[in-house]
């Protein structure tokens, strides 16, 4: 097949395929074909190309719509997630700019509120031994060696003779716990010593104020005030903090 005559051959079939050949053009075609045989099979060639550009066509056209309504989609959820992003953001922020309770308690409990043991009580051997270990226990915490002192306060609670000696152990416990981060055990010890009788009063004050705080680090708001009430009735030294503290927590409820 020369390269002259496949050419016009080439323009003679995109015609007819195109439909721009007349009846006389396309019984020559034919006769062509059955003439040369290498004609017919760039005829059968160049309609294989066509139908499979025709159906890339199709199938680019449907690909391009899937990808279109892809796009769409994916627009749609970013869109979406962006705006959930800036509402939690913006919940965030308000959240945020709200302190916490445990921001409004004390970040810890000087030692220097820790009761102390006084080996003049009594001439009585059993006392002095008493309160010289208090003491020692009492130390171990200015030291900040904070589980020693635990544990020897714990273990001083088996030789009490009496509440008072039970309460200020009970205190300095709570102080200890406190610090330490321990807040329920904290909350418990400080209670206790609220209910001793025998205890001096200044101690009792003390615990209801260092309860609150204590509160206030477990989130619990409204025991907090409630102890807070509680060390502005007892008139102490801790009152007028407490009344601030309380006017703070009053203007957080509104």
């Amino acid at each position: 097949m020369k390269n002259k005559e496949a050419i016009e051959v080439s323009k003679q079939i995109d015609a007819y395929i195109r439909g721009k050949l007349s009846t006389k053009e396309i019984d020559e075609l034919w006769l062509l074909f059955l003439k040369n045989p290498n004609y017919y099979e760039l005829f059968e060639t160049e309609l294989h190309l066509r139908n499979l550009i025709q159906k890339n066509r199709h199938a680019g056209g449907a690909i391009i719509e899937k990808r279109a309504r892809k796009m769409r989609m994916y627009r749609w959820v970013v869109a979406a997630a962006a705006m959930v992003i800036v509402v939690l953001t913006l919940q965030f922020y308000v959240i945020e700019s709200t302190p916490g309770l445990d921001t409004l308690a004390l970040n810890t409990i000087s030692y220097s509120e820790m009761a102390a043991g006084n080996v003049d009580r009594s001439d009585e051997e059993y006392v002095i031994n008493f309160e010289t270990e208090f003491n020692r226990a009492t130390a171990a915490a200015y030291m900040l060696k904070k589980d020693e002192s635990i544990e020897m306060f714990i273990e001083l609670k088996r030789s009490v003779i009496n509440e008072s000696q039970r309460g200020r152990i009970e205190f300095n416990l709570a102080i200890l716990y406190y610090n330490s981060s321990e807040f329920e055990l904290a909350r418990d010890s400080f209670i206790t010593v609220t209910n001793f009788e025998e205890l001096d009063e200044i101690y009792i004050e003390r615990a209801w104020w260092f309860l609150a705080n204590t509160y206030l680090k477990l989130n619990d708001q409204e025991n907090a005030i409630e102890a807070i009430r509680m060390v502005k009735l007892l008139d102490g030294n801790n009152r007028e903090i407490a009344t601030r503290l309380l006017d703070t927590l009053n203007d957080r409820g509104q």
